[in-house]
């Protein structure tokens, strides 16, 4: 790691190359948000959710408790990357920021350049206002790419990961939605509607635990949310084109 501009903790820089590193993989620890800015190359970065590609003169935000891992191009001499931490964020409203990437200004490149000529070791005011004047300036362009509908649809779909038994308008409600207005912002944000994701879900579900337990079909068409046998077996041939008691078969014979 090299060009380090540490301020107590609350706000570094640091720039790095991969000739120092071709894969950084962690979690964002507690209170840290970071960006990292492109300057030459590319990056990959894999979420739990989502894979974004960032090119030269992109950026990308890294809220916290998000693990990532980042790969960084080695093609055509390699890439250089600013990493950017905060501590702190002045804006409350950064607390529904989701990961996401945005094209770089030439001024927010000229404000790294500038807080990268500070002696680490002589860190002061001025410093510290540059480093939240580069900070206003990344949330200008978070903030024009913010949807807020997008980050509840988001919510629901975790809510729909992790739950067996709800409804549509059950998710429509917590959302503070009306089933119409959900419905269309849900097509829109994941490609499919509420009910084909549901159904999604559901049959991954009995899949695994087709394949991991010994619960009758019946048993498990219960157990991840369908009133009935019948309406299960008719969702999981339309995603497998085949039945459950084929996929248990072809288990067994592994």
């Amino acid at each position: 790691m090299k060009d380090i501009i540490l301020n107590n903790k609350s706000i570094w820089v640091d720039a790095s190359s991969s000739e120092w590193e071709s894969v950084y993989d962690a979690t964002t620890p507690l209170g840290i948000y970071k960006f990292v800015c492109v300057k030459k190359g590319f990056i990959t970065v894999y979420s739990k959710k989502s894979e974004f590609k960032v090119e030269s003169g992109e950026a990308i935000f890294l809220p916290l408790g998000d693990p990532f891992k980042i790969i960084l191009s080695e093609e055509n001499g390699g890439t250089f990357v600013y990493r950017i931490s905060y501590r702190y964020f002045p804006n409350v409203d950064h607390y529904d920021y989701k990961m996401q990437t945005f094209k770089l200004p030439a001024k927010i490149i000229e404000y790294i350049e500038e807080l990268k000529t500070f002696d680490r070791n002589l860190v002061n005011s001025e410093f510290i206002w540059k480093a939240y004047r580069l900070l206003d300036e990344f949330e200008k362009l978070m903030n024009k790419n913010q949807d807020i509908s997008a980050i509840k649809i988001e919510k629901a779909l975790d809510y729909m990961r992790e739950h067996d038994n709800y409804t549509i308008p059950q998710l429509a409600e917590m959302c503070n939605m009306s089933r119409s207005g959900f419905y269309n912002i849900f097509k829109k944000v994941v490609g499919c509607t509420p009910i084909q994701t549901k159904h999604r879900f559901q049959a991954h579900k009995a899949e695994i635990l087709l394949k991991t337990t010994d619960l009758s079909v019946d048993e498990i068409a219960e157990k991840v949310g369908f009133q009935s046998t019948a309406h299960f077996r008719k969702v999981f041939y339309s995603r497998y084109h085949c039945s459950p008691y084929e996929i248990r078969k072809r288990q067994a014979l592994k």
